[in-house]
């Protein structure tokens, strides 16, 4: 009986030693994992600190053209009320005065 004793000890002994390796085997690949896990999450929160960066810099620009644009609408009207320079009037006299020249010719 002792012999049989030992022989199933042995045999618990094996298995024990045999899942203690796998133990270690899946700790040791689950650790991998978490390094890839965490390198791949401080990759995207750097992508995400990134893209946040060029979004806001985009809103600004966009902010600045449409300020441009404004400023630029303000600025054409003003010209337009004011009256027309007095060379130019001239040039659209003499321009007017040359085409009925040529028409009755």
């Amino acid at each position: 009986m002792d012999m049989e004793r030992s022989q199933k000890e042995e045999k618990w002994l094996a298995r024990e030693i045999q899942l203690s390796q796998k133990h270690a085997e899946l700790l040791a690949k689950r650790e991998q994992l978490l390094h890839l896990s965490q390198g791949e999450l401080n990759s995207s929160e750097h992508r995400a600190k990134v893209h946040q960066a060029h979004w806001t810099h985009v809103q600004q620009r966009n902010k600045q053209l449409q300020q441009d644009i404004k400023r630029s609408q303000v600025e054409m009207k003003d010209i337009a009320r004011q009256p027309p320079n007095v060379k130019f009037t001239e040039l659209q006299c003499c321009d007017v005065s040359y085409e009925t020249n040529q028409r009755s010719e």
